[in-house]
């Protein structure tokens, strides 16, 4: 059954197929037991868990129950799912669920989807202007779903930040709570490093602006006076091309 589902999945993508695959499976006196509320049901869960893939350690569907007013009867063809709004994949959402078959219907039943995922928190107190490293991080499973100001997967995505204000322990470091540590400060001396064609050339400038890892900035050299801009490569070097 397990290779059927799989199958059917893979030649129809986006069509969730459990209720047809159901009743299929169940002998007639089973099938008729079968409700339409537990065919959309599985039918929408199993649209979410191929939507979603495997970028999320877990996933949550609140499905609201259909109104027994409308006594809906069991479908004997795929139900066709689709979910609105379009670019919302979490959240409260709505999916038109479609029914091909004898008794054709359609419905828009209400949900709510929760994403679960590993991200980055602080493992203690982390004080304003601290240079973040590992030992500050751990991880946590948390419902990225709400977390609207966005959030880190890997401690090495942040490792060498500063923290912009005070981040109580279990907190989940989002790009708002934190900035890239600078690696060249407006006026200090950096080397400037030279390619191009086989060559390389050393020399030896000012910075005229602040910069991170990887920031295009702006640099005097202090021989020919000229000003050349270069990316910064390390702490107090940026690389120019020739």
């Amino acid at each position: 059954m397990n290779r059927q589902r799989n199958e059917f999945l893979k030649s129809r993508k986006g069509l969730a197929s459990w209720g047809f695959l159901l009743l299929s499976a169940l002998a007639p006196a089973q099938a008729e037991t079968v409700s339409a509320q537990d065919q959309v049901k599985a039918a929408i869960q199993i649209y979410v868990n191929d939507l979603h893939g495997d970028r999320f350690t877990r996933v949550e569907s609140d499905i609201q129950p259909l109104d027994s007013r409308l006594q809906l009867k069991t479908c004997d063809a795929p139900l066709e799912i689709e979910h609105r709004p379009r670019e919302r994949m979490a959240g409260r959402v709505t999916f038109k669920t479609h029914c091909t078959g004898t008794q054709a219907w359609t419905i828009h039943v209400p949900a709510s989807i929760k994403t679960f995922a590993k991200v980055v928190v602080a493992a203690s107190g982390i004080p304003m202007g601290t240079q973040i490293s590992a030992r500050d991080l751990a991880y946590a499973e948390q419902d990225v779903s709400l977390l609207h100001r966005g959030y880190f997967r890997s401690a090495d995505d942040i490792s060498g930040f500063v923290a912009k204000r005070p981040i109580p322990a279990g907190q989940v470091l989002t790009p708002v709570t934190v900035d890239p540590a600078k690696l060249v400060n407006k006026g200090e001396s950096v080397a400037i490093v030279a390619e191009g064609s086989g060559i390389t050339i050393r020399a030896t400038g000012v910075s005229m602006m602040d910069g991170t890892m990887g920031e295009l900035i702006q640099v005097r050299n202090t021989k020919s006076n000229k000003v050349v801009e270069g990316r910064i490569i390390a702490p107090g070097q940026i690389k120019v091309s020739l």
